[in-house]
């Protein structure tokens, strides 16, 4: 079963429901097409449906007809504790980076009183480094959580990373 997370829209609860659907990919013979980079802030039907229509066609190229090609971008796998920062690792991370080259946007990271904050980051080995200065113990971290995500989270096959968080 295959589809399509729900893209950014102007909607508070939508980044809890786009990693709900995340969650579903533990579910044996799925895929999940991620189109946060093509929403718009006031209408819930993107314009680039070419764009999601290719992301389908790679999952079923790849899951159904093992073609070896990029079908993901990248997907939580566990997260660590260094200290004072949060190590993040991904699935379909090879070239993690940014589609701007700049620090990751629209994430957040919070201690055990789960009040989140704008986390500072750098990519180091395609592994996500994200941390707070007023966050000594960090435990959570949420990216692409608000409903109109500017997240730019993408790995080198250029496929957006999913929202995330391990808060639940």
């Amino acid at each position: 079963f295959y589809y399509v997370q729900l893209s950014s829209l102007n909607r508070t609860t939508w980044g809890a429901f786009r990693n709900s659907q995340r969650k579903l990919l533990s579910i044996p013979n799925t895929g999940m097409a991620v189109s946060l980079d093509v929403g718009n802030p006031k209408d819930i039907h993107p314009k680039q449906k070419w764009i999601v229509g290719k992301r389908l066609a790679n999952i079923a190229l790849a899951q159904t007809y093992q073609k070896n090609i990029a079908f993901s971008g990248p997907l939580l796998d566990y997260i660590n504790v260094l200290g004072n920062t949060l190590a993040v690792h991904f699935l379909h991370a090879d070239g993690l980076t940014t589609t701007d080259n700049q620090s990751v946007k629209d994430i957040e990271i919070a201690g055990k009183d789960k009040i989140f904050k704008p986390a500072k980051s750098r990519i180091t080995n395609n592994i996500l480094e994200v941390w707070h200065p007023e966050i000594e113990h960090p435990r959570y971290v949420k990216y692409g959580y608000t409903g109109y995500t500017t997240g730019n989270l993408t790995n080198a096959s250029g496929l957006p990373a999913s929202t995330f968080s391990n808060l639940d």
